[in-house]
């Protein structure tokens, strides 16, 4: 059976592009490779991807501290010492 995602209405490739889900994929295939069938990736390791994400997510709670603490210490600055002209 089609899915009507993939019913042409005006133009295919438009169609492919922005209409389809995914649901209607079996393999993907790139270059001679399978990149992806049954609905799993082939090429990507989830544990690194998962790594990756945490290590990124910690990396973004420092910046965002870092930030915070660098506007606190630039608030005080100018609260104890201002500049005086």
């Amino acid at each position: 059976m089609i899915s009507l995602t993939c019913q042409s209405l005006n133009n295919p490739l438009e169609q492919l592009v922005y209409g389809e889900t995914g649901n209607g994929m079996k393999m993907v295939m790139i270059n001679g490779n399978i990149v992806m069938e049954q609905v799993r990736l082939k090429t990507i390791d989830g544990e690194v991807v998962l790594k990756e994400r945490v290590l990124t997510a910690k990396r973004d709670i420092w910046l965002e501290r870092t930030k915070i603490q660098g506007q606190f210490i630039e608030k005080m600055h100018k609260k104890y010492w201002p500049v005086r002209h």
